[in-house]
């Protein structure tokens, strides 16, 4: 249970770095958004193929969406700040 809200802060921190690049072009903000998307489906995927066939409990259902969540929130908030840096650092030349 512990990993749903801190899986939904790392959302947070990811979204809110998007939000206040001011000086992004709206293009950009998508792309970095999309990258999230990408990234929190591409963690979904990573599930055991027999996920929702299985009788698993609801709590164990909830540890899994937990770490997925986490996993996720972690992939696009790591990409958004490598995006960041390589953008200012190629922007310098």
């Amino acid at each position: 249970f512990i990993g749903i809200p801190f899986g939904l802060a790392l959302w947070a921190i990811a979204l809110g770095v998007l939000i206040f690049i001011r000086d992004r072009p709206k293009k950009e903000k998508i792309y970095l958004f999309a990258i999230s998307v990408i990234s929190t489906l591409a963690a979904l995927s990573l599930l055991p193929t027999n996920f929702f066939q299985s009788s698993l409990s609801w709590s164990h259902i909830l540890i899994q969406i937990g770490l997925l969540t986490i996993l996720g929130g972690a992939i696009s908030l790591i990409v958004t700040i490598l995006y960041q840096l390589f953008s200012k650092l190629f922007s310098k030349k």
